[in-house]
């Protein structure tokens, strides 16, 4: 039996891979998605590689799997999954997409976040001059799974995929 953890782990991959398989193998046949899907609700096939090639093929930029970027351009690929997390300073719990291991990060974050509860995707293009100093960042969903809009880093949110993949960082 599946924990609640793994399904909305499930959930939110099926989300994310139903956005980008597209972008990351535009001429797959429907048997072969048909075979992916599965392999990602079977936990074997890592949604964030797929993300990875997903903007390598619409942003034309060559993935470079190093420390603190996957691009060549110095951007990094993150895929987030909202989740409740309990936030001890509040005694409570909040739901809250969180992106963490920023210390080496170089440059532009392209972020795809997934929210179970509503089935929705949300990009974002981070600055680096935005999370340069933090250790990690947080966006902050209502309990009903809508956005909490006023988060700072929805500045940063972007209309769709193909937007979110092409843009250049701007110093």
């Amino acid at each position: 039996m599946a924990t609640t953890l793994s399904k909305n782990i499930q959930i939110g991959d099926m989300l994310i891979f139903n956005e980008i398989i597209n972008y990351a193998y535009p001429n797959t046949s429907q048997t072969n998605k048909t075979l992916l899907k599965k392999m990602v609700l079977d936990g074997v096939l890592q949604i964030e590689i797929l993300f990875e090639q997903a903007i390598s093929l619409c942003a034309n930029l060559t993935r470079e799997s190093t420390v603190g970027r996957d691009f060549v351009d110095g951007s990094d690929a993150k895929k987030v999954l909202v989740q409740n997390n309990f936030e001890p300073k509040r005694n409570a719990y909040r739901r809250v997409a969180r992106i963490t291991n920023l210390k080496n990060k170089q440059g532009l974050l392209r972020c795809i976040v997934s929210e179970a509860i509503t089935g929705k995707v949300y990009y974002f293009a981070i600055p680096h001059r935005a999370y340069n100093r933090l250790r990690a960042i947080s966006i902050y969903f209502n309990t009903d799974g809508t956005p909490k809009m006023n988060n700072k880093w929805f500045e940063f949110s972007c209309k769709n995929f193909k937007d979110m993949a092409e843009i250049k960082e701007v110093a």
